[in-house]
Order: C-alpha cells, then sequence, then structure tokens
C-alpha cells in the first residue's frame, strides 16, 4: 500500500488466538518517534470493535431424530432443531451437528428426582476446525434409554396405561459462555406433559386441520381419573361429604367467565351481582348466588374475558380466532377448548362411553383415552349430578346468558347461564 507520500507500507494479517507484540525503535541517528498503530476488524469504525465475541449462540444443524412422536418449534423434518420433543418410552437416538467460535457443550438435567437422571446420555465427536466460519464444530448423539416402566397401568387402575412421562431439559451452549444456550425441552412417553406435571398430555380430535392437545386432569384436580366414588342422591345429608373425596379427581368449579376458582364445598356466597369483573375476581371465593337472570355480573358480560378476541356467536375462524385473556384460569401454555374444539370429542371416530362403576365418560381413539368424570355443577351453593354427568365450559359465549359447554350425559354441547359453576378441561395454546 502506497501512501500519498510516496511511502510503501505492508499490511500485516491480525488472526484470531494469536498474541502479537508490537516493537517500536527509534531510526539510528534519530532522536524524535513518531509512529501510527490502526487495527481494524469487520465493522471498524472510529472505535476497535472486537469480534467474535463470546455471547454467540451455537448453530445447530442436521437435527434427526426418527423416534420422535410429536416436537414443536423448529422444523425436524428439515433438520431444524424443534423446541419442545417428544420420544417414545422404548427410547431412540437425536443426533446433531453444532458450530461456534468458542466451541460447544452439551449437557441433560432433569425436572425432578421422580423424571430420573440419567435416560439421556450425551456423546460428541472431537471439534473439527471451519475456517471459512472461524468455528469449532461437533457431532452430537444423544441416547435416550428406554424406561418401559412409563407403559405401565396405574395400581388404581391397571387399565390406565402410559399415564406419566419422564422429563428432561437439553442444554445446547457456547463453550466459552455457558449463559448463551439453547433449551430443548424432552419429553420421554405418549405425549407433552400437562403444565408442571408428570401426567401426559392426550392428543384427540381436530379443529380446523389443527390437532387438539387436552389435559389429562380437570382444571384444579391433583390425581387421574381412575373412577370416583360413589356418592348418595342428593337428598342425603352424607352427599356433600361423599362428594368432597371425589374433589382430587373432580378438580374445582368456575362460573362463566370468571378466574376465581370454587371448590366442591362450595364458598362463601352472594345473592348480589357483581358490579364489575374486577370486583368478582377480587372477591376471592365469592359466589354470586342465584341470581334472578342468570348472571353473576349486572349488564352485559364482555365476551372477551376467555378470549381476547371476543367472539361471540360461534368462532369466525375457529382456533385460529382464539387468544388467551386475563380471566382464562388454565396454567401456562394452556387455554380454556372452544365450542368447537369440545365439539370435536363428538367427532364420529371416537367413541364415547360412560363407565359405570368408575363415573366417568372415556373417549376413544384407538389406543388414545380421554377420561372425564362426572363431576356435576355446582349450582345454588349446592353440588348437584355428581357421578350422573360431566358439566365443562367452553370460552365461547353466546349471549350475555348463555355460555356454551360440553354435557357428557347428553353427548352434545349446549348453552346454559353463565352463573352455574362447571368444571374446564384446558387444551394446549
Amino acid at each position: 500500500m502506497t501512501e500519498t507520500d510516496g511511502t510503501t507500507k505492508r499490511a500485516v494479517p491480525i488472526v484470531r488466538n494469536h498474541r502479537y507484540l508490537v516493537r517500536i525503535l527509534p531510526a539510528p541517528g534519530q532522536t524524535d518517534l513518531s509512529y501510527s498503530i490502526q487495527v481494524g476488524e469487520w465493522n471498524a469504525v472510529d472505535t476497535v470493535n472486537v469480534q467474535p465475541n463470546q455471547d454467540q449462540l451455537p448453530e445447530v444443524t442436521n437435527v434427526a431424530c426418527n423416534e420422535a412422536i410429536k416436537s414443536y418449534g423448529g422444523d425436524l423434518i428439515n433438520g431444524i432443531m424443534p423446541d419442545t420433543l417428544v420420544v417414545p418410552a422404548d427410547g431412540g437416538t437425536l443426533t446433531f451437528t453444532a458450530s461456534c467460535p468458542f466451541d460447544t457443550r452439551v449437557t441433560a438435567d432433569y425436572f425432578s428426582p421422580e423424571d430420573g437422571n440419567s435416560w439421556l446420555e450425551v456423546t460428541s465427536s472431537e471439534p473439527t476446525v471451519t475456517k471459512a466460519n472461524i468455528s469449532l464444530t461437533r457431532e452430537y448423539t444423544i441416547t435416550i434409554k428406554a424406561s418401559l416402566a412409563l407403559k405401565n397401568g396405574l395400581d388404581k387402575d391397571p387399565t390406565y396405561t402410559n399415564a406419566y412421562v419422564n422429563r428432561a431439559y437439553l442444554y445446547i451452549a457456547n463453550g466459552g459462555n455457558g449463559s448463551a444456550v439453547d433449551t430443548v425441552v424432552v419429553y420421554q412417553g405418549t405425549d407433552i406433559a400437562y403444565a408442571d406435571t408428570r401426567f401426559a398430555a392426550v392428543t384427540l380430535g381436530e379443529a380446523n386441520g389443527k390437532e387438539i392437545v387436552w389435559a389429562p386432569i380437570n382444571l384444579g384436580a391433583t390425581e387421574l381419573t381412575t373412577g370416583l366414588l360413589k356418592v348418595p342422591t342428593m337428598d342425603n345429608p352424607d352427599y356433600p361429604s361423599a362428594a368432597l373425596k371425589n374433589e382430587p379427581q373432580c378438580g374445582f368449579y368456575f362460573q362463566w367467565g370468571r378466574k376465581t376458582p370454587f371448590p366442591a364445598s362450595g364458598a362463601e356466597t352472594t345473592n348480589t351481582q357483581f358490579t364489575s369483573v374486577e370486583e368478582a375476581e377480587s372477591s376471592e371465593l365469592l359466589y354470586a348466588n342465584n341470581a334472578s337472570d342468570g348472571s353473576w355480573l349486572s349488564g352485559s358480560i364482555p365476551p372477551d374475558l376467555w378470549n381476547a378476541k371476543g367472539i361471540e356467536v360461534e368462532e369466525a375462524g375457529s382456533v385460529i380466532d382464539i387468544e388467551k385473556a386475563a380471566y382464562d384460569p388454565c396454567p401456562t401454555g394452556w387455554r380454556i377448548p372452544t365450542k368447537t374444539e369440545l365439539k370435536a370429542l363428538m367427532a364420529g371416530d371416537i367413541t364415547s362411553k360412560k363407565v359405570d362403576s368408575g363415573q366417568y365418560n372415556s373417549l376413544k381413539k384407538g389406543n388414545v383415552e380421554l377420561r372425564l368424570p362426572c363431576g356435576g355443577t355446582l349450582y345454588n351453593r349446592s353440588l348437584q349430578a355428581m357421578g350422573f354427568s360431566g358439566l365443562y365450559w367452553s370460552s365461547t359465549l353466546l349471549t350475555n346468558l348463555s355460555g356454551y359447554r360440553l354435557d357428557t350425559y347428553s353427548a352434545a354441547v349446549q348453552t346454559h347461564n353463565p352463573i352455574q359453576g362447571c368444571s374446564i378441561r384446558c387444551v394446549r395454546e
């Protein structure tokens, strides 16, 4: 390179992972010294930018897992790592390539001791240097060991198989900075886990060409449905205490549009309607009781309490027109089903049968089963029809005084006034 004064200078390339010593000596017979050192980077501006930095996420490619049952996020078919991966209890193998200028590190962790601690085995190749993009590349193999115990039936009901899943995290990190990491959730079993439980979700039915993933238990329930205890008739004084024993499987009851849960024992009641939704929700466990017009709210119930898009009549685009709303009580990642999704359970390829011995409805397609306990309804602070029917709200409101719900006894989705307390069975968002 020739400067304007005719001086010829030679550029010295600066290569990563090298240390340079610059010695500046005066020319013979000279006492004054002048010099200029300039370092240029890829984005050279007025100041020096040192790149690459250690905040880079690894680049993951060539992803494959032939045994995967399902995945979410990414594009497994085209070799892009998903956010969530489901593999069977029989095990499988996940392979991928990871590259980063500072090498990569892959580790596994587990949600809880109950999920096991050794069914993901990580092995990798030695790193190879890719000079084109100045990175270290490794080939990874994740061996997912079989856990055949997941296929067993429950002690309380041997016919209830594949009830649990194992849960784990796979961390793909920058080798020089562990906080620069991508996380993959790995479930081992028949489906994803419901919320923060180990209970396996149930994929059953379709709405607008999209599979519906159901929670395996009612909202507020703590046990899988293995059979309710028989309760006496409602006029029997032992009915309330007997019904309470079924609460772990039946869960809580909800008035349409409210987030407040009500236990089977009922709640403190008021015979006065609330004047606002905010007032209703600030009155914890206060049940609006038997209002003359069938509503817990004076004035119109907003249609967007359980669906932020506020679709009242039908759903214009079914599941497309659904957005979880602030008063939806389902856990993160889950929401109340729409009327269309509840109706999907009545499809011709799904068989529905009431199991009288267990007082629940069994909906089946092939080896997939969804159980809906006949928890009845909470009305006028009285628990009614337990063991007879299961009543499940949708997020769809027809009018101010009419919300859609599934009645398992009639095997139909019908409307009812929103003051009744019904069960909720969440679906995955």
